[in-house]
């Protein structure tokens, strides 16, 4: 693995923290024997099995973009709140589909796997206690303008409480239409479901159009791998009652200590797996 030197920005940004030597010791202490293939983090709960290798934790740290399965670790541990705590901590009553879900939708939106990624968590919803379905999509984009950008996260929300799909996208200029496109594609898979059922909404979902989030969201760097990590930012902004963003600055900050954050999450989780037995 690449090794972690003042040289990394990121890292030594972080790492220079008075306030975050407990997280930087343990990520020093994870390095001294880390190795690509490792597994780092597992959970084999469920139909969807999480695998997190140290080339998963590596991309994190050296700003490269996210593999699917750092948003599966967050959605899980979010889930794990819920079921903790009747309040969730402040956070709203939330619903998943996978990254899964919208991959396989692209190669066969009736299938079996289509189905129990999206049929199958949706079924059994009690919509009287749900307020937000979170849908975390990987679009393939091919960019004229950005040849080297093949991959590129965004974040599709229903408000059960005021029937809106909003798509959250931190690359509008370069991705905004197929990603818009990519989207509704989704909203209709998910509506043949949710129509099905009597919600207590008054309006019929299947009306409902996907628009990007109204005031924008905040933008990443042309340059950057962050649409992952900026996903992830906007999932947590709306489970908490996100108003109003604050500013580009602070957001683009808040990412950039994420990616290391997140590591620390992983590395000191029950579910981890990188300690080597005495």
């Amino acid at each position: 693995m690449k090794k972690l030197t003042k040289i990394n920005i990121l890292w030594h940004d972080y790492s220079t923290q008075e306030t975050k030597q407990n997280e930087v010791k343990l990520i020093q202490e994870y390095y001294k024997s880390a190795k690509l293939g490792d597994y780092v983090w597992k959970c084999l709960e469920g139909t969807y099995r999480i695998f997190i290798t140290g080339e998963y934790i590596q991309q994190m740290l050296f700003n490269q973009s996210l593999d699917n399965e750092i948003i599966e670790f967050k959605m899980h541990k979010w889930m794990q709140k819920f079921e903790s705590t009747s309040d969730s901590d402040g956070s709203l009553p939330t619903v998943f589909l996978s990254t899964l879900a919208w991959f396989n939708v692209t190669i066969d939106d009736e299938s079996l796997e289509t189905s129990k990624t999206i049929d199958d968590v949706l079924k059994n919803l009690d919509f009287k206690k749900v307020d937000h379905l979170l849908i975390p999509m990987n679009h393939h984009c091919s960019i004229p303008e950005k040849p080297e950008y093949k991959e590129h996260f965004t974040f599709l929300h229903f408000d059960f409480q005021d029937p809106t799909w909003r798509q959250y996208n931190s690359l509008v200029e370069y991705t905004g239409s197929i990603c818009l496109q990519d989207a509704e594609i989704m909203e209709r898979r998910v509506n043949q479901v949710l129509s099905k059922f009597d919600t207590p909404m008054e309006v019929v979902v299947n009306k409902v159009k996907v628009e990007l989030h109204p005031n924008g969201c905040p933008q990443q760097e042309e340059s950057s791998d962050d649409s992952g990590v900026y996903v992830l930012y906007f999932m947590d902004w709306v489970m908490n009652g996100g108003f109003e963003f604050p500013s580009q600055e602070t957001v683009m900050e808040k990412v950039r200590t994420e990616r290391v954050q997140i590591v620390y999450e992983i590395l000191q989780d029950e579910g981890s797996c990188w300690k080597k037995e005495d």
